[in-house]
């Protein structure tokens, strides 16, 4: 593009919606940097061992199940569902209605144990998810490539 072309109100405005698309993605990206590290910062303090058992269940039965119900008559296909059971939403969920709870009365050794198995669980996603990302997204595209 040359200076020139700027010119063009629809150009000029075209070109400020991709800085701030572009702008907006990158600072979506720094904050979820800066709560990972928040998180397992906070393993120090609020690492649960029941937690390896709260997290297998949810990531491996519950949503994984959930998800299959409620995209049960979707246009998605089998694999589709299960890799959106598998993803699921993010961990940053979890945290919003962690807080949520603390500031609609949850306190004492509710609240203690509450944040000691949000913030496991979240961190042993990240963990787990963050570890097979990669694998199972490259398993997918070949899976589609085969089928064409």
């Amino acid at each position: 593009m040359k200076a020139e072309d700027l010119g063009d109100p629809a150009v000029a405005a075209g070109v400020i919606v991709a800085e701030a698309l572009s702008f907006g993605e990158t600072a979506e990206r720094l904050l979820e940097l800066f709560v990972v590290f928040i998180i397992g910062l906070s393993l120090n303090v609020h690492w649960n061992a029941r937690a390896l058992i709260l997290a297998a269940a949810l990531l491996l039965v519950i949503r994984p199940l959930a998800t299959y119900a409620l995209l049960w008559r979707s246009p998605t296909n089998h694999t589709q569902r299960g890799l959106l059971g598998w993803f699921g939403i993010r961990g940053i969920g979890s945290l919003y209605y962690l807080a949520y709870a603390q500031t609609h009365g949850l306190k004492g050794e509710a609240a203690v144990q509450a944040i000691d198995l949000t913030v496991s669980v979240v961190a042993l996603s990240v963990l787990v998810h963050g570890m097979t990302t990669h694998p199972v997204m490259r398993w997918y595209e070949n899976s589609l490539h085969a089928k064409t």
